[in-house]
């Protein structure tokens, strides 16, 4: 059945993700915090409801009432009572793990006190739909009665609580979003790096449309249809909302993750050499006629950095004017740079290779293939985050 497909897949990328948060919290960033462990009670409880929804497939959730023997109505009302809590928990927790990062994210004192004045409501909420989850009928054995009469008699009306804990669901939702985007709006960062952050911090609004979305179903369940046969589009809208809360709330935490992913596919382009007359087959500075990046600048164990220094722009009107003037430095450390004899000249020595600074060449002197000449600009060679170190202020 389409529930069993689509919760399946949405749990099974909720678990996928929160383990990567936490892989790169703890192993890449080594900084892990109480957000972390939130997000994981949160996942936690999601699996429960998801396994609670699973058993009231097992007991005939979304075929008709007329089609079920009062044994599996019984039952599926059962499920259904645990999994209402699990899923209000599933939410709250979650969005405490926003609040709490936020509150790691930012420190104005301002938006400190807004986040934990949220905190304080949540857990209000919080304990509001989780108890009258529970206590929704008095005695407990009354809600997962086979007799409509019972339940309309003992338990609490369904439209008011629910629609009431829907909606204060979907309005702390929209609240969270909102909160970051104004301070986000205001980091001095470049143009590009700015909009991504806005975009993986505006993903909540995933969570807003899925919560919106839910109260149709919800509408039809509990507005006089046939309930057990309403009730699966209801739990399945119910599983989206909170898996994706928990992916939508993992995403900016992965940033460092994400960033060396995409830096392993940005690797530098091969150097193509200018016509040489000299091929060696046992050097590794050629090959195929070009010099190939991926060799000299192995993505194993190294380190490069970026310096910038401020210094006279005009040497000869230093006494009139001052300004700045970038120094482009590279520095390159490396445990698996392939090892290579240098060819020695005819007088015994080594030759010397050095590179022009004017036009980036690389010119070789003592060497029989003096004429040989290996061209790159350097000006367009760069590491993932070389640029923005470069144009970052001084």
């Amino acid at each position: 059945m389409y529930v069993v497909a689509i919760s399946s897949v949405f749990t099974g990328l909720a678990v996928l993700v929160v383990a990567l948060r936490l892989y790169t919290r703890i192993h890449l960033v080594k900084a892990p915090g109480l957000d972390d462990l939130i997000i994981f009670v949160a996942l936690l409880v999601d699996v429960a409801f998801y396994t609670f929804t699973m058993l009231e497939r097992l007991y005939g959730i979304g075929i008709r009432a007329s089609e079920l023997s009062e044994y599996d109505i019984e039952r599926q009302l059962f499920w259904l009572w645990l999994s209402v809590p699990f899923y209000n928990m599933t939410m709250i927790l979650a969005k405490f793990s926003a609040l709490t990062l936020y509150a790691r994210l930012f420190r104005p004192r301002r938006f400190l006190l807004i986040t934990y004045s949220l905190m304080g409501f949540l857990v209000i909420v919080g304990l509001w739909t989780s108890l009258s989850g529970f206590l929704f009928c008095i005695p407990l054995h009354a809600f997962w009665s086979p007799s409509a009469e019972v339940r309309d008699s003992n338990c609490l009306p369904a439209s008011p609580v629910w629609f009431t804990n829907a909606a204060l669901q979907t309005f702390t939702d929209l609240v969270i979003l909102v909160l970051p985007l104004s301070l986000l709006w205001k980091l001095q960062l470049p143009r590009r790096q700015k909009w991504g952050i806005l975009v993986v911090f505006g993903l909540g609004i995933f969570i807003v449309g899925v919560s919106a979305a839910r109260m149709y179903p919800l509408s039809i369940m509990v507005g006089g249809g046939d309930f057990t046969q309403a009730n699966a589009k209801a739990a399945l809208w119910s599983c989206l909302e909170a898996n994706v809360s928990i992916i939508c709330i993992c995403l900016p935490p992965l940033h460092p993750l994400f960033s060396r992913i995409f830096s392993f596919f940005f690797l530098p382009r091969p150097i193509r050499s200018r016509a040489s007359r000299c091929h060696s087959s046992r050097s590794p500075l050629n090959r195929d006629a070009g010099i190939w990046c991926n060799e000299l600048f192995s993505p194993g164990t190294a380190s490069y950095s970026a310096s910038i220094s401020k210094v006279d722009t005009n040497e000869e009107e230093q006494e009139k004017a001052e300004g700045i003037r970038v120094k482009r430095e590279l520095r390159m450390q490396s445990n698996t740079v392939p090892s290579f004899s240098r060819p020695q000249s005819a007088n015994g020595t080594y030759p010397d290779i050095e590179m022009t600074e004017g036009s980036g060449s690389l010119k070789s002197s003592e060497h029989p293939c003096s004429n040989a000449s290996f061209e790159r600009d350097f000006g367009d060679f760069e590491f993932p985050d070389y640029k923005n170190r470069m144009n970052a202020p001084i």
